[in-house]
């Protein structure tokens, strides 16, 4: 309760202040339903009512930052917005798994406007919890593995201003919960909804001229990018005897394994928001020994070193906003070990912040099928 209270204080105090100091902040409450995919055995029905868990209500409550205009780079986007938000969803059976509730923050644009509507779009990230997770003694559900799940979500808003300071709004939002693959099982929770919601503008104001210039930038660029990440995996233990001669039966255990690796890009910038270009990685991944298929066939953990090593080529593709940027990175491995679950090409989606010293740091996920999770990275880069 005391923690409510805090978060309470917090926001009353920013909107007291906000209104004080003429800035450019909204507030958005929201409720929405939507359905859930039933994508694993435990959300069709496989868990202790057998209840198919199919639909969701949400709230969500958001503190908006519309840019001023003041610097130069504002006026590349269409009313650049940025912001923190706290979402919570009622399943419709949340037996064993819970009922989450979010902290996030996102960033968005205004694609449409007119002076009474507007489209806006916006990408969330943050994290997720408590959920009753994949356990010993929960063993049905196989969505979720952690007590503190991600939250993503993509969003579409129709907005009409009915006055100065209010507005109503009409959403489509796409969210997904997932681990990364750091644990396994990790199918996830992926919901569609819609949602209606109030928009306040306590002080709503324009977009003012710019009073810098855009910093120069270079048309092409040199990357260089160690990470790190980790990879969930069932572990199959063989039958073995033990010391009194009883004969023990396979058992499935859940590990998680270390990954690390180099890339170099390659990249043109085409204007302060593209870049395009290719790049190649090479990485290590201890988990190749301790997959499913590599332990039902040999029962056994014996990959040399060279066996656990993977190279890649891909092409890069970046969205500047400003100091922070967004990637989106197809790739194909040219080297793997072969008894591995990953098929050839694989997909990274990511988030990378510039410091002053052309360092940056990075954090990704990696999937394959434009769906399943690979593993979580941490990346530490230099600009050359």
């Amino acid at each position: 309760m005391k923690y409510l209270t805090v978060v309470i204080l917090t926001v009353v105090n920013h909107f007291y202040v906000s209104a004080q100091i003429k800035n450019n902040w909204s507030y958005h409450l929201s409720l929405g339903g939507g359905y859930i995919i039933e994508t694993t055995n435990f959300l069709r029905g496989n868990n202790v009512d057998n209840r198919n868990i199919d639909w969701a209500l949400s709230f969500s409550f958001e503190m908006k930052k519309h840019v001023s205009g003041v610097k130069a780079w504002h006026h590349y986007y269409n009313n650049l917005h940025y912001g923190a938000g706290l979402y919570h969803t009622r399943l419709n059976y949340s037996k064993n798994i819970g009922n989450p509730s979010s902290a996030y923050l996102f960033f968005g644009f205004s694609p449409f406007k007119t002076k009474k509507t507007e489209i806006i779009t916006d990408i969330g990230l943050g994290l997720s919890g408590i959920w009753d997770y994949y356990s010993t003694e929960n063993i049905h559900n196989d969505a979720v593995s952690m007590p503190v799940e991600a939250h993503v979500h993509f969003k579409l808003t129709w907005e009409y201003n009915f006055s100065p300071s209010w507005a109503v709004n009409v959403s489509s939002a796409y969210v997904h919960f997932s681990n990364g693959a750091l644990k396994k099982p990790n199918f996830g929770i992926n919901i569609p909804q819609l949602s209606i919601g109030m928009t306040y503008y306590p002080n709503k104001t324009s977009i003012t001229s710019p009073i810098d210039t855009i910093e120069k930038f270079k048309p092409w660029n040199q990357i260089i990018n160690v990470f790190y990440g980790r990879q969930g995996v069932k572990v199959y233990v063989p039958e073995h005897s033990n010391p009194r001669g009883n004969v023990q039966k396979e058992e499935v255990k859940q590990e998680s394994f270390s990954i690390i690796g180099i890339d170099y890009r390659f990249q043109k910038r085409f204007s302060f928001s593209h870049s395009l270009g290719f790049g190649v990685e090479a990485l290590y991944n201890n988990s190749y020994a301790k997959n499913e298929k590599y332990y039902m066939r040999n029962r056994q953990d014996g990959l040399k070193f060279e066996d656990k090593i993977a190279l890649s080529t891909f092409i890069c593709y970046e969205y500047h906003i400003n100091r922070f940027s967004i990637l989106l990175e197809p790739g194909v491995y040219l080297r793997k070990y072969s008894d591995t679950e990953q098929p050839i090409l694989w997909q990274r989606i990511g988030a990378r912040y510039y410091f002053p010293n052309r360092l940056f740091a990075e954090m990704s996920l990696r999937a394959y099928s434009f769906r399943v999770a690979d593993f979580l990275q941490f990346s530490l880069g230099y600009r050359i």
